[in-house]
């Protein structure tokens, strides 16, 4: 009996079912996308975890006015992490038409240094420090709330990319009918080849500040698309790694919104910027 040989070897569909599946894209956007959300909400409970068990020894002292001032940095840390949420709702509105803008004329002087001294308040314990500049009072119209939002989270950009011993920069200006914001952090830096893309979502390439990993760059879209929204624009500026980066606000301004009178005095420009209890 002359010996059968196979015929052309054909997969079963038993072995082709044992392969690996490769990972369509759209789960791996997914995984990426919820790895960094679980980043963005935990640093905020991490600094919120810290400054409990410090107000909990600063309790058994007693320390009074110790414990105060960490009860103030936890709330900061509570109200930055309801801000993230709040950001992932309010640019999926923006982009789907759904966000309403209630405008009105703001002291955006009065605003910034609000809440410059509100992310001092909260910054990590950094010894940064955020120096205010302005001369004149401009005013603008625009959505205190939204307003507010934007600085926020430009100021939180410039404290998450600074480094040790630090410095921020906020200056206000006029340009051309516009009311500018500009913060300046002498951080590290961004490169020509990302600098187009700061504002993208999902894409953060400073990834050399404290927290150590790159974030959803969540705040700086929404920053973009509000600025929009108000009429205005926001522009990032950066000599390369190491050098820092300078982020600036346009805003429309009234023509007879700028004021001549010096600022009154607000106590120090200078706020540092460290931890309760450090």
């Amino acid at each position: 009996m002359s010996p059968q040989f196979p015929g052309p070897t054909h997969d079963k569909p038993r072995d082709r079912q044992a392969r690996p599946a490769p990972v369509p894209a759209v789960d791996a956007i997914r995984d990426r996308c919820l790895a960094m959300v679980s980043h963005e909400l935990k640093q905020p409970l991490s600094v919120l975890l810290l400054n409990l068990g410090r107000l909990l020894e600063k309790m058994a002292e007693p320390d009074v006015e110790g414990a105060v001032e960490l009860g103030h940095a936890m709330r900061h840390s509570i109200r930055r992490q309801a801000r993230i949420i709040d950001d992932l709702f309010d640019l999926s509105r923006m982009r789907i038409g759904k966000l309403r803008l209630d405008p009105e004329m703001v002291d955006l002087d009065e605003v910034v240094h609000a809440v410059a001294a509100d992310v001092a308040i909260g910054a990590p314990d950094r010894d940064l420090r955020v120096d205010v500049d302005t001369s004149v009072r401009h005013w603008c119209k625009a959505d205190r709330v939204r307003l507010e939002q934007m600085l926020s989270n430009l100021l939180d950009n410039a404290v998450k990319f600074s480094g040790q011993g630090g410095c921020i920069q906020v200056r206000v200006a006029s340009v051309d009918g516009f009311a500018t914001v500009s913060v300046t952090d002498d951080g590290c830096g961004i490169s020509a080849e990302f600098l187009p893309h700061v504002f993208r979502m999902f894409g953060q390439e400073r990834s050399g500040g404290q927290g150590g990993h790159p974030g959803m760059g969540i705040g700086l879209a929404l920053v973009q698309e509000l600025a929009k929204a108000h009429g205005g624009k926001v522009e990032a500026q950066s000599q390369g790694p190491g050098s820092g980066a300078s982020f600036t606000l346009w805003l429309p301004m009234p023509s007879s919104a700028t004021g001549t009178l010096p600022i009154p005095p607000r106590g120090a420009n200078a706020l540092p910027m460290s931890t309760p209890g450090s």
